[in-house]
């Protein structure tokens, strides 16, 4: 309401300032100079009380209000507007034991997919997953009212989509076969906001890919390896950021 206020006390503040303009432009008319109903006119005393109330800014004020309004819209525009830089990454860790936390930064208005893989690249199934509801799609979070819930899981994926722009907490994973749980941060609200992120523990998983486990390595005259020297890329690959691992 004390915003409301000063805005409106601002706007009769700037008519009554454009009144000045007004009066000079009549100085042609031949009723100027002549009193109007004298006996009708308020005292002059009583004039200046009420434009003082009316307007209780000096100009070099009003002109700062003007300057303040203005930079604050823009501001708020700025940080409504800008998009994220959206990722795609890929997070190793050796097992959800080995103190390893996987960060994954969420932005309100767009679904990030978190997928859990094993050593061999093949998926790992979820059995259950606990996250605060306003880290998920509205449909999944209907229904909660103790400030968590279970996540929407499809087989190996995670949708996280948040409800608030800078929100901030964990989710804990519970994998099929591992007594132990994962766990991850979730953040929201940075510059940049992950579109997918895979989590891939080095232990092989219940659907691990036989013969799978190690990959083949180079040798010379590889022609994939010529290629990548070259700067050429495999057919299909795609730029992921690797973290963790060693």
């Amino acid at each position: 309401m004390r915003g409301r206020t000063a805005l409106g006390t601002l706007a009769v503040s700037l008519m009554l300032a454009a009144l000045p303009a007004t009066l000079m432009a009549q100085d042609a008319s031949p009723d100027v100079g002549r009193e109007v109903w004298p006996e009708y006119a308020a005292p002059d005393e009583a004039v200046a009380r009420e434009g003082r109330a009316a307007m209780p800014f000096t100009a070099s004020q009003i002109e700062a209000l003007g300057r303040l309004l203005r930079e604050t819209q823009g501001a708020i525009a700025q940080g409504a507007d800008v998009p994220p830089e959206g990722r795609m990454r890929r997070v190793r860790i050796g097992s959800p034991g080995d103190g390893t936390i996987p960060v994954i930064a969420v932005r309100k208005g767009y679904v990030t997919a978190v997928s859990f893989t094993d050593a061999t690249g093949a998926p790992w199934p979820i059995e259950e997953v606990l996250v605060d509801v306003r880290f998920l799609p509205e449909a999944a979070s209907e229904g909660g009212d103790d400030g968590g819930g279970s996540g929407r899981v499809a087989s190996h994926l995670l949708y996280l989509a948040p409800q608030a722009r800078s929100l901030h907490g964990n989710a804990v994973v519970k994998l099929h076969g591992l007594a132990e749980p994962l766990v991850a941060s979730i953040r929201g609200g940075g510059a940049a906001a992950d579109f997918r992120v895979e989590v891939r523990l080095g232990l092989p998983g219940p659907h691990a890919v036989p013969g799978a486990s190690a990959p083949a390595g180079f040798h010379a005259g590889d022609p994939v390896l010529l290629d990548l020297l070259g700067g050429i890329a495999p057919p299909g690959a795609e730029r992921l950021a690797v973290e963790g691992g060693g």
